[in-house]
């Protein structure tokens, strides 16, 4: 029975009714890439199905030859009056048509005629659907003609995106839509569309995994995706850490603190979204340090709970590290320093080899803080500094980070009992800054 299906659907013209002489398109095609004739309707059939197949020595396409592909149009045109000549012809474009990159192409003659080829499927797609007798892909193309417009697939995108696969396998099964086409791409990004306009932000939040894992086979798509969500991301009244874009964000873009990097990350996500993703850092660069850069490794939690609700002031934050942290290998100190390149340095001097130093730039003032909790917080004039942020090593001395008898050194802060309300105190006093709690934090 399945195969009597398959010879029936065959027969009266399914997705899968195909041309397979290969060899005959092939000769065809190098025909019209070297005379540009086209002397029989079986020529122009073979054309058609082969428009986007390479020629084997030159790898030249019909599609990205402008004066040639054109003058198949206009032959194709001339069966108009012969419907199902006219039709045969038509389904091979349109094969051609699925399976070319189109918009995504590199090649921008291909990008014009593909997009000639749409407006020709177009135009004719009545015609078609109309010829008698009708066959399957004909019915099918005539309910999915969004296929041969703008944004082709945002038909399907909420009904994808909740789990209803039925039009895809519809798609698959009448129209001959595999993993070969853009669309399959294209209703990737669909799914993303239909969860940015999802007005609800737990809603839209709770497809942001299920999303990432459907671009991850799509690389050229990433950024385009990351993007989306990141924006919506931005728009959500609670916009605490999403660890999954972060993470994934870092590695297509690099660090969002770094000059080189910050054009990149304006043009795909704008000023405000990229603000978000650098109040992440600095958050994750306070919980990394107090967590997993202390010398005894034991979470200072205290000082991570102060300086954590201060984040969103914070403009710069920097990481010196010494020369046990430099040379740990594991998952998160590799992490740490990716995620902080080009804005950690070496810290050394004597009995520095085991700590570690994060530099905190608050408006005009630095602010350091060392892992060793018998160390002072040192605070210093941010434009008067005894050493350069960004140099590729500093002292964790009285030469360097504690100067405290340099012209710009403004205090020395120890951290004896009730040293939460003295910090805070100094920071509003001479700072001008007050903790902003987006969660829950204390406030001294």
């Amino acid at each position: 029975m399945a195969k009597t299906t398959q010879r029936l659907r065959q027969w009266v013209g399914g997705a899968d009714s195909t041309v397979k002489d290969e060899r005959g398109i092939a000769v065809a095609v190098a025909a019209y890439l070297k005379f540009g004739t086209i002397p029989s309707y079986r020529d122009a059939k073979y054309l058609c199905f082969g428009v986007i197949t390479p020629h084997a020595a030159t790898q030249r396409k019909i599609i990205e030859d402008e004066r040639l592909f054109r003058g198949l149009l206009n032959h194709v045109e001339s069966y108009a009056d012969q419907p199902k000549k006219f039709r045969r012809c038509y389904q091979g474009l349109f094969r051609g048509y699925l399976r070319y990159p189109g918009h995504r192409s590199e090649h921008q003659a291909g990008q014009r005629c593909w997009r000639l080829l749409r407006e020709f499927l177009r135009e004719y797609a009545t015609l078609v659907t109309t010829t008698k007798p009708g066959v399957d892909w004909t019915a099918a193309l005539g309910q999915h003609l969004n296929l041969l417009k703008e944004d082709p697939c945002i038909p399907y995108g909420t009904k994808l995106l909740h789990g209803d696969h039925s039009v895809l396998e519809e798609l698959r099964e009448r129209l001959g839509v595999d993993d070969d086409t853009w669309v399959m791409t294209e209703l990737v990004l669909s799914q993303i569309v239909a969860a940015t306009e999802i007005h609800n932000d737990e809603q839209f939040k709770s497809h942001i995994s299920k999303l990432v894992t459907l671009l991850e086979p799509h690389p050229l798509l990433v950024s385009l995706g990351i993007a989306a969500l990141l924006r919506r991301y931005a728009e959500c009244d609670n916009r605490s850490e999403s660890i999954l874009l972060r993470e994934v964000a870092l590695r297509k873009w690099k660090s969002p603190w770094l000059d080189a990097n910050k054009a990149l990350w304006h043009a795909h996500i704008g000023e405000d979204a990229t603000d978000m993703v650098g109040l992440w850092l600095k958050q994750r660069s306070i919980r990394d340090f107090f967590e997993l850069l202390q010398t005894d490794g034991s979470a200072d939690s205290d000082r991570m709970d102060f300086w954590l609700p201060y984040a969103e002031v914070i403009d710069e934050v920097w990481l010196a590290l010494g020369y046990h942290s430099q040379l740990n290998n594991s998952p998160d100190y590799r992490r740490i320093k990716q995620e902080m390149d080009g804005r950690w340095m070496r810290l050394e001097g004597p009995n520095h080899n085991a700590d570690n130093a994060f530099l905190m730039k608050i408006g005009d003032y630095l602010v350091i803080e060392f892992a060793r909790q018998n160390n002072a917080c040192h605070v210093f004039d941010a434009n008067h500094l005894p050493f350069s942020l960004g140099q590729r090593s500093v002292l964790g001395t009285q030469e360097g980070l504690k100067n405290k008898f340099h012209p710009g050194h403004r205090a020395a802060l120890n951290h004896s009992e009730g040293w939460q309300y003295k910090f805070a105190s100094y920071l509003r006093s001479n700072l001008g800054v007050t903790p902003r709690c987006q969660d829950s934090c204390r406030v001294f």
